[in-house]
């Protein structure tokens, strides 16, 4: 995953937002877990507020917090979404239904 991410971070220096965009998505159906879980979901919700698309950013953020709970991405993506909705940009969190 970490080439994935490297990978993704480049994509986005370069400027080329919509291949980064491809890449964290395939980064976030691939990671298993570990230390970049959930990254690859936070770095495509970071780019889709850098593109202005608040809302999908917002309710994005709002899944990675209900997909990943207590991972260094939920706590990053808790802290990205605050502000998004204090500007009206409301998501909907759904909790993870128990496994047991």
């Amino acid at each position: 995953m970490t080439a994935l991410d490297g990978l993704g971070h480049g994509q986005e220096a370069k400027g080329d937002l919509p291949s980064a965009l491809e890449t964290y998505q395939r980064m976030s159906t691939e990671e298993t877990g570990g230390f970049l879980e959930g990254m690859g979901a936070y770095n495509r919700a970071r780019i889709l507020a850098e593109q202005g698309k608040k809302q999908e950013a917002a309710q994005a953020f709002a899944d990675l917090v209900s997909a990943h709970p207590g991972t260094t991405a939920a706590k990053q993506a808790q802290d990205r979404l605050a502000p998004l909705e204090a500007q009206g940009f409301k998501a909907v969190i759904t909790p993870r239904p128990d496994a047991g």
